[in-house]
């Protein structure tokens, strides 16, 4: 390995990591609310909050469009030293992503009872119980979508602009505060869980009061301007964001078909377990998105700046990196699953607490394969073959997942369904670094050919175009 390898390594590490603390304290946050509400309240609403909580985090995942794709489109203005571009970037984002949330809050607030039938199923037991409570939950959790939107956009800047402390003590801040309600709520007001759920956009006007602190700044990348060239710099952005858009948007879809499919097969029970292994899959697939997003970012920095190291050095750093540190976060899952799952549970809930270290197994499973898929999808971002990645992104996500999880619940129930969620990515391995590869060999330089030296709009790149 050449020397700059190991500035690559650290530039990599730096960024992963903040990313990867960011993006596992927000469903850290999740897990523990969610914890607390299996341990005082008990495991129907917990069910209810794992069938609710999803479908407010989907209205959230459209504006994901901006707030990812506002990282990598930023580096790359960073890098070409075009810091008025970056904020225009940031400004029109910021503004699009607002007017987006105010309507999806609409959602939830006003259509309530309808989704909650979407949501629930009339045979189960407690039918009419879990159906109030969705909608009371749905109701109290539309506020925290535009705080979500502000929360995720300010974050990815500061996260560019050397605000990785900032949004870190944010971020802990935000996980205290909601912590901190949620105790009072529950152990000395005796509340339930419409007022627990309440800790939620509390937290987040703390968390996001502490980014703007940024803003006092003097020296900061980012203003607020009305001036740039918009629709440009914004088709941009979508077109960078949408591959994590898709992520985001069907990891959550499927927590709602299958909340739903597990509900009918098998019953509440079911669905408490799933909601206790996906408080696992959120946070963990911060690791997931993180190796997506930085290799995003690099990748696209050193198609822009004179470096000397190569798309398979950045390869090979990214695969290396995150995938010994979701097997290392991951490993303890694999062994203490039945501990873990017990947090969330009063008196063990003796049919709840197998199913659910079950589904916790193999969850970890599907993640490490997940994230390295993930690196994958940030290559191709960062070289702009955005047709290819969102492809691969709805196969591995979507397509392959129903493929193997529906007759898997089926044919052998909590079985079946934990064996699909555990091999579905075997399929996105495959798919990732064999067949695209050998389909389209062109599309990856990773011969040792310097990045710098094919720049963006270069001979051997003419076949680019930012579409393919």
């Amino acid at each position: 390995m050449r020397q700059n390898n190991s500035a690559l390594t650290r530039s990599f590490l730096a960024l992963f990591i903040a990313n990867a603390i960011n993006g596992i304290l927000l469903p850290l946050g999740n897990s523990i609310l969610s914890a607390l509400i299996g341990k005082y309240i008990g495991k129907t609403e917990l069910a209810v909050f794992g069938m609710v909580l999803p479908m407010i985090m989907l209205a959230t995942s459209v504006n994901s469009l901006f707030t990812m794709g506002l990282i990598p489109v930023a580096a790359r203005h960073i890098g070409n030293k075009q810091e008025d571009k970056a904020s225009s970037v940031f400004s029109i984002s910021l503004i699009t992503t607002l007017v987006i949330s105010v309507v999806m809050t609409c959602i939830p607030l006003f259509f309530a009872p309808w989704i909650a039938d979407m949501l629930t199923s009339k045979t189960a037991e407690d039918a009419e119980q879990i159906r109030q409570l969705c909608v009371i939950c749905l109701r109290m959790l539309s506020c925290t979508i535009v705080l979500t939107t502000v929360d995720a956009i300010l974050t990815s800047a500061l996260l560019i602009d050397n605000g990785k402390m900032l949004v870190t003590v944010g971020s802990i801040a935000m996980i205290l505060s909601r912590l901190g309600f949620a105790l009072l709520y529950l152990l000395v007001l005796n509340g339930g869980l419409a007022g627990t759920v309440a800790a939620f956009p509390v937290s987040l006007v703390v968390k996001i009061l502490i980014l703007l602190l940024y803003f006092r700044r003097k020296q900061r990348v980012f203003h607020f301007t009305l001036q740039g060239e918009k629709v440009k710099e914004l088709k941009e952005v979508i077109l960078c964001g949408l591959p994590q858009a898709i992520q985001i948007f069907t990891t959550f879809a499927k927590s709602i078909t299958f909340n739903k499919l597990l509900l009918d097969t098998i019953g509440t029970s079911a669905v408490a377990a799933f909601t206790i292994s996906g408080s696992f899959d959120q946070l963990l697939t911060g690791f997931s998105i993180s190796a997506m997003t930085t290799t995003a970012a690099l990748c696209g920095m050193l198609y822009n700046e004179e470096q000397q190291a190569t798309l398979k050095d950045l390869l090979k750093t990214a695969l290396i990196v995150s995938g010994i540190t979701i097997t290392i976060v991951g490993a303890p899952l694999l062994l203490f699953a039945e501990p873990a799952a017990w947090l969330f549970l009063e008196g063990g809930e003796g049919e709840v607490l197998p199913m659910a270290a079950w589904f916790i197994r193999c969850t970890v499973i599907m993640l490490i394969m997940h994230t390295l898929c993930s690196v994958m999808s940030g290559i191709y971002i960062g070289l702009r073959r955005y047709m290819v990645n969102y492809i691969t992104e709805l196969l591995r996500n979507l397509v392959f997942l129903l493929a193997v999880m529906i007759p898997g619940v089926l044919l052998a129930k909590e079985t079946g369904f934990g064996l699909g969620l555990a091999g579905n990515n075997v399929l996105a391995l495959i798919t990732v670094f064999v067949v695209i590869p050998l389909l389209f060999p062109k599309m990856l330089p990773l011969d040792g050919t310097p990045a710098a030296a094919l720049p963006p709009g270069s001979a051997e790149r003419s076949d680019d175009g930012g579409d393919v």
